[in-house]
């Protein structure tokens, strides 16, 4: 007798969406310890050469966060993920292939921590609310689940494995890993069939300054919102977001909403459009 499969089990576009953003999560772990390991060991960087370096990956996230909540909220997201996918792929397979030649140099890495910082920050913007697309909201708690069990089994047995890699491969080699991953996380998207919605037409486009304003309004007014604050684009936050269907936040500004609350964890965003209002 068949057991006929419930939930997102017989959800073939989340399973897709799922495994591509699984392989993503460990492939990201080898670039945590692979790159500032690669400026270490290589190329003899000094303390300060490190602290750029690491300033490098986080400071996209101010400087064009904002801007991409707008995107995400102007243009189909998908499309946006997989351009983010592909550039990081791009930009971190170009390391190994410069060291590969002996022309590996610590600007090139400042450039592409912060390239793939940007890269990453548009990504988490577009993610959540292409999730919402995806996913019927009496499965969001099951899809939390499961991406939630990813990102934590990846943080956990992930450093092992990206330590095991930089042993067996050295670590700008090792950053080729994650290359991959990006490719298959590419891939995953551009294989889901489901008709993403059409973002607002130009005509009832507001500007940019007062699309973002929408977002700090919408957060600023919600409570619920607040605790996002303290941990943006890292999948920490206890935010407990609400579905657009059960709360103030309109559709037209969930991308805004989400780069002015600063969280970009789809489990997080996930688990919050589960709880009511």
């Amino acid at each position: 007798m068949r057991v006929k499969r419930q939930g997102l089990w017989g959800h073939p576009d989340f399973l897709k969406l799922w495994a591509g953003q699984t392989v993503s999560e460990f492939g990201t772990q080898v670039t945590y310890l692979a790159l500032p390991l690669t400026a270490a060991l290589l190329l003899k960087a000094t303390p300060l050469q490190m602290g750029v370096l690491t300033a490098a990956d986080t400071l996209p996230i101010l400087l064009v966060g904002l801007l991409a909540g707008v995107s995400a909220d102007r243009y189909r997201r998908r499309p946006l993920l997989i351009a983010a996918d592909l550039g990081r792929a791009i930009l971190l397979g170009s390391i190994p292939l410069a060291a590969a030649f002996g022309a590996l140099h610590i600007a090139q890495l400042y450039i592409v921590a912060f390239s793939v910082g940007m890269l990453s920050t548009f990504f988490g913007t577009a993610y959540p609310p292409f999730l919402l697309s995806l996913v019927r909201r009496e499965h969001i708690v099951e899809g939390t689940s499961k991406l939630g069990t990813s990102q934590s089994v990846a943080n956990i047995a992930g450093p092992g494995l990206a330590g095991t890699l930089i042993q067996l491969m050295t670590a700008p080699i090792a950053l080729i890993v994650d290359a991959l991953s990006f490719l298959v996380s590419a891939l995953s998207l551009g294989l889901i069939r489901a008709v993403e919605p059409a973002p607002s037409t130009p005509e009832r486009r507001q500007g940019i300054r007062r699309e973002i304003a929408e977002g700090f309004g919408v957060v600023a007014r919600d409570r619920l919102y607040w605790p996002s604050w303290d941990a943006p684009g890292r999948g920490r936050s206890s935010i407990r977001w609400c579905s657009g269907s059960s709360c103030s936040m309109p559709r037209a500004s969930w991308g805004s909403g989400s780069a002015c609350s600063g969280s970009s964890s789809p489990a997080a965003v996930l688990a919050s459009w589960s709880a009511p209002c």
